[in-house]
């Protein structure tokens, strides 16, 4: 164990590692919520971590970035006290830019974009797909980072380590079922990317990860111990 974590250490500081990773972290975190301020828009729903986080924000009248911070700063204290290891530089991008940067672009936008983008379902769906698209690649940048899990996604990890009696897909996709159903019942809605990233979207984001981890930061790993 002493040795793992060794390994860790010795590989999230390593210079070159590092101020690459970091860039990576901050970038991808604006851009996860750029992406999310877009999906708010067309209306298909979000991930079941931001469907929460919205519920959150409708129902005491606070920023999506404030609802993500207090979410996360309770996780966040739950996952000190269980598994330090989940915690790094990309937990705190994660609690403090995905939400503001999806409250900056989304006071951007004027009222007449917004229309102009709900004005039909085929506008939306054309705005939907990119969307998502740039979503899954910055989502996959982040974690290929290797600097820490964002507080909502270390809690299934943590509660898989301490039951044998689910599987860790199983416990994944409740717990976004749990989330989504909060987010529902403070009044956030609920549609097709809420239901297809419960089930498909980790998946997904996983594989794409390994494409960007073997072609972006494949040589970081060759260290010395």
């Amino acid at each position: 164990m002493n040795k793992i974590l060794k390994n860790q250490f010795n590989l999230m500081f390593k210079k070159s590692f590092l101020a690459k990773r970091i860039a990576m972290v901050l970038i991808s975190s604006v851009i996860i919520g750029f992406s999310l301020s877009l999906l708010n828009i067309v209306q298909f729903g979000t991930d079941a971590c931001s469907l929460l986080n919205l519920g959150l924000s409708n129902k005491f009248g606070i920023s999506f970035g404030t609802a993500q911070l207090l979410v996360n700063i309770i996780f966040f204290a739950f996952i000190i006290r269980s598994d330090v290891s989940q915690i790094g530089i990309g937990t705190l991008a994660n609690m403090l830019i995905v939400g503001y940067s999806m409250d900056l672009f989304t006071a951007m936008y004027s009222d007449s974009f917004v229309a102009a983008i709900q004005s039909s379902t085929a506008t939306r769906i054309a705005v939907l797909i990119p969307v998502m698209i740039i979503f899954i690649i910055a989502a996959a940048l982040y974690m290929s980072a290797d600097l820490g899990a964002g507080a909502y996604d270390a809690m299934p990890f943590i509660i898989s380590k301490k039951t044998s009696k689910l599987s860790f897909s199983t416990i994944r996709i409740l717990w976004d079922i749990a989330a989504a159903a909060i987010g529902f019942a403070l009044g956030a809605k609920i549609g097709a990317i809420t239901v297809i990233s419960s089930l498909m979207l980790g998946p997904v984001i996983q594989t794409v990860g390994r494409f960007v981890k073997a072609r972006v930061f494949s040589s970081d790993y060759h260290y010395a111990i």
